[in-house]
């Protein structure tokens, strides 16, 4: 692991994260780890010293075995929700990624092992995304209309008290 920027305090975490966001053929990477109930972008926390821009790059080498490339800036976000009996306070860059031909012949549907996690990794048709059980739930409707602008969100997901 990395020197990652993730600080615990009583009941209380603060994570910084940097996303991917690897959209083809109006389909979206989405990944689950291990048997979590909902599904999730691609990405990892920044660690110290480490540009969020650099983390994603590296984070999908990681993940994903694939060197991708960042196409722009799409939103940062300060998330807000409740895991594991304690609340989280998260903040993530959000990066529109290219999609490397190493990846797309992967398939629909593949693994990756991550340290003592499982990755479960699928391509979810944008069309109907909004049925899909997606944390943080804005991505539900933000993936179909990415910002032309790097766009500032502060979220609150339902399941957060």
């Amino acid at each position: 692991m990395h020197n990652d920027l993730v600080f615990d305090r009583d009941n209380n975490r603060f994570n910084f994260r940097a996303v991917g966001i690897l959209i083809h053929d109006n389909k979206v990477l989405l990944h689950k780890i291990n048997d979590n109930p909902y599904w999730s972008l691609p990405g990892g926390r920044v660690a110290f010293g480490e540009s969020s821009e650099s983390s994603v790059i590296r984070e999908m080498q990681e993940e994903l075995g694939v060197d991708c490339r960042v196409l722009r800036p799409l939103w940062v976000m300060e998330n807000f929700f409740h895991s594991f009996n304690r609340d989280t306070h998260e903040l993530a860059f959000y990066f529109l990624l290219s999609v490397p031909d190493m990846l797309l012949a992967k398939g629909a549907r593949f693994s990756q092992k991550e340290y003592d996690s499982i990755l479960r990794f699928e391509w979810h048709s944008l069309d109907t995304i909004e049925s899909v059980t997606l944390n943080p739930s804005f991505l539900r409707k933000a993936l179909k209309q990415l910002p032309d602008n790097l766009t500032y969100i502060v979220h609150k997901d339902e399941s957060s008290k």
